[in-house]
């Protein structure tokens, strides 16, 4: 399981991140606001942990970097537990340019094709119809508990809405709405390379 950082656009639009490593942002030699594993001047840097099944993490502001951070409108502690939707700003003293980003607890669930699972997993059967996924149907896993879902055209030229179906995982309860969310309620981008067509269990 990875963890989200959403970040504002120029236009005003959300990208959205995964982390699942320890990511810095600060400014670059260039003076932007810049995100990755190694920045120049890192104001902040978050580090991802495991809490039994949940993925969390712990933002560490560094001093001196001539940037002001602020967690949710208030300057965070040295070492700050984040939330899930907790907004981050970095405004740099000298120009005061800043930057926004909002964590996110649950990685975004998306449709993919699914690729066989090893017989032995046990994980090929839809949490919701109990029909297998074939390689190829159009699947949905849930990101909190892993179960796979039918969502969209089939291998064999049918289509199940399976994942879309109720409102509530099946196997969990957590809320659909809470594994599509983004900042601005709208379509996010994605800041990294698009994700692979093909998912396995």
């Amino acid at each position: 399981m990875i963890v989200q950082l959403w970040c504002e656009e120029a236009d005003g639009r959300w990208g959205r991140r995964a982390v699942a490593a320890t990511v810095q942002i600060g400014s670059g030699d260039d003076g932007r606001i810049v995100v990755g594993e190694w920045v120049p001047h890192p104001a902040v840097t978050i580090v991802p942990y495991a809490e039994y099944a949940k993925v969390r993490a712990v933002l560490v502001s560094s001093a001196g970097t001539g940037a002001r951070v602020t967690v949710n409108g208030y300057p965070p502690l040295g070492l700050t537990l984040l939330e899930d939707r907790d907004e981050i700003v970095i405004r740099r003293e000298r120009t005061g340019d800043f930057a926004r980003f909002v964590f996110g607890e649950l990685e975004a669930a998306h449709v993919v094709r699914f690729a066989e699972a090893p017989a032995a997993c046990g994980d090929d059967r839809c949490a919701r119809c109990r029909k297998r996924l074939q390689s190829g149907d159009a699947a949905v896993r849930c990101p909190v508990c892993g179960r796979w879902y039918h969502e969209g055209p089939l291998a064999s030229g049918a289509r199940r809405e399976c994942f879309s179906y109720d409102p509530l995982c099946g196997g969990c309860l957590t809320a659909r709405a809470a594994m599509s969310w983004s900042p601005g309620g709208d379509e996010e981008r994605e800041a990294e390379e698009p994700a692979s067509t093909e998912a396995a269990a």
